[in-house]
């Protein structure tokens, strides 16, 4: 059994260009149901069917794009909490070390700027191998193929969504921006 595909939606903003609402934003569950799931989501695209976007290819680039950051978005959150306590503990040893090992005439001002840089350093270990590991690896190549295999629809609801939105905001081009949106950043743009 195929599972469901998950949808982003092309609307047309004008001259600006298209308005995507896609799934890759922040505190999307895309990238933990791919986690879970034994088989890469499936991807479509919906558009107005009068209003086909003109170019697939710039679309598939910003996508990726997208799909790029907030993959990595995703994979830095979940090991924020043990990065933040390893860095912490790092710190300390650095700096009780530095205070009781070694003596210098500047109290407190080397220690604090070695275990900082101590704590940089391993946060920056910690984050590059989660980035690199081999499930990461895994989640990337499978989400990068479902975008690149994903097709695009031509959808009445999409045209009945982009009518409501010129009639509500007066004409085409009812965004000032016209590019890639999350649906998050696109609903706190309607409650202005």
């Amino acid at each position: 059994m195929m599972s469901p595909a998950t949808s982003f939606f092309v609307l047309n903003a004008g001259a600006e260009g298209p308005l995507v609402l896609h799934p890759f934003g922040e505190g999307s569950t895309l990238y933990a149901e791919a986690e879970r799931s034994p088989s890469a989501p499936r991807l479509e695209g919906r558009f107005a069917p009068s209003r086909a976007p003109t170019s697939f290819a710039e679309l598939r680039a910003d996508l990726d794009a997208e799909l790029e950051a907030g993959l990595r978005r995703h994979l830095l959150d979940k090991g924020f909490t043990l990065r933040v306590f390893a860095s912490a503990a790092v710190f300390l040893v650095v700096f009780l070390f530095m205070s009781i090992v070694i003596r210098d005439p500047i109290p407190i001002v080397d220690e604090v700027v070695g275990g900082a840089l101590g704590a940089f350093a391993l946060r920056t270990y910690l984050a590059r191998r989660a980035l690199s590991s081999p499930s990461a690896l895994a989640l990337a190549e499978s989400l990068r193929r479902s975008l690149g295999e994903a097709y695009f629809v031509e959808s009445s609801a999409v045209a009945v969504a982009e009518a409501w939105l010129e009639e509500a905001f007066g004409g085409a081009a009812f965004l000032s921006g016209g590019s890639l949106s999350s649906p998050a950043a696109f609903e706190a743009w309607l409650d202005r």
